[in-house]
């Protein structure tokens, strides 16, 4: 595997807004050919009280506005960052930022219905628990290219599912291969070896 790149963020994995900068940076700088995060929306999901710092470093260190959805009522957002029903999420913001613990029934809060109602050429990123998201719904909504691009915390990929993650070309995944440092994995075409410098819009 190659194109593994250095992140400076060295504990970025164990604070949600860093590890969330850290991902939306990679991400847009690479797989969608540096593309500008400035006056971009990001949705936060099941973030709880960290939406509120998430959001105030990604409007201060990139210009991103935010909003959030949290399932349950009183999880420590408290009106710090503007709530909005389900559907506006999916549809209005240009990251989906998908954290926090897993659902009591395991069952996922981004499904392949919802992938389909996210904004043309958004993109996803996970840091939370593997359950959050359907794993085989999102591989294949980045292969068909139905969203933008994904970037993935690596806690947040099942170990079964892995590689697969790594050959998605439009796939961003961190830490990725960290041998003395910490690296980020962007995924590649496995027909070509490379990576895929920018999406078809």
């Amino acid at each position: 595997m190659n194109d593994i790149s250095t992140l400076s963020a060295l504990h970025a994995e164990d604070d949600p807004a860093e590890l969330t900068l850290s991902l939306l940076i990679a991400l847009s700088s690479h797989t969608l050919g540096a593309s500008p995060l400035a006056g971009k929306m990001l949705g936060l999901v099941n973030l709880g009280g960290a939406a509120a710092e998430v959001a105030r470093r990604a409007a201060a260190a990139l210009e991103m506005t935010a909003q959030s959805f949290d399932a349950e009522p009183g999880a420590g957002v408290q009106g710090a960052v503007r709530q909005v029903a389900w559907a506006d999420l999916l549809e209005t913001s240009d990251y989906l930022v998908v954290g926090g613990e897993a659902k009591a029934d395991l069952s996922p809060m981004i499904s392949a219905g919802d992938f389909n109602r996210m904004k043309p050429g958004a993109c996803l990123i996970t840091i939370g628990e593997p359950e959050n998201v359907d794993q085989l719904a999102l591989i294949n909504a980045l292969w068909f290219e139905t969203i933008g691009g994904a970037a993935l915390a690596l806690k947040s990929i099942p170990l079964v599912l892995r590689t697969q993650f790594g050959e998605c070309p439009n796939a961003v995944i961190w830490p990725g291969l960290p041998v003395n440092d910490i690296s980020v994995w962007y995924g590649q075409d496995t027909q070509t070896g490379t990576a895929r410098p920018r999406l078809v819009a």
